[in-house]
């Protein structure tokens, strides 16, 4: 996933340059700003990077990604408070996280189905 050619860091596609008018859309979530506040608080929570694997389009360039992938910290109270924030969007909208537990992997997998 991380070696497709249209993927981004999360938090630098969500926030545009002056001036693009490009709606990007991730997951369920209503507005931008709130998914950058939730990509936001992945960091917060120790997240080392957050990418967006496959972001696609419509045919009026408006973009879209429908999952995203957590690179995690090596400690284990930030990989807890990661996956926490993980939990509460679940709670919330369903999405889908991968592993469902903690088993040292590098890359936590989040999809907004």
């Amino acid at each position: 996933m991380l070696a497709r050619p249209n993927l981004s860091e999360a938090r630098k596609w969500l926030r545009k340059k002056t001036g693009d008018q490009t709606a990007r859309s991730l997951g369920h979530f209503k507005r931008e700003r709130d998914a950058e506040k939730f990509v936001v608080s992945l960091y917060d929570a120790g997240a080392i990077a957050v990418v967006l694997p496959d972001i696609y389009q419509n045919k009026t360039g408006d973009q879209f990604a429908d999952c995203l992938l957590v690179r995690l910290p090596k400690n284990i109270v930030q990989r807890k408070s990661i996956r926490q924030a993980c939990a509460r969007l679940r709670r919330r909208d369903g999405s889908a996280v991968q592993p469902d537990a903690d088993i040292g992997e590098g890359h936590l997998y989040l999809y907004f189905g």
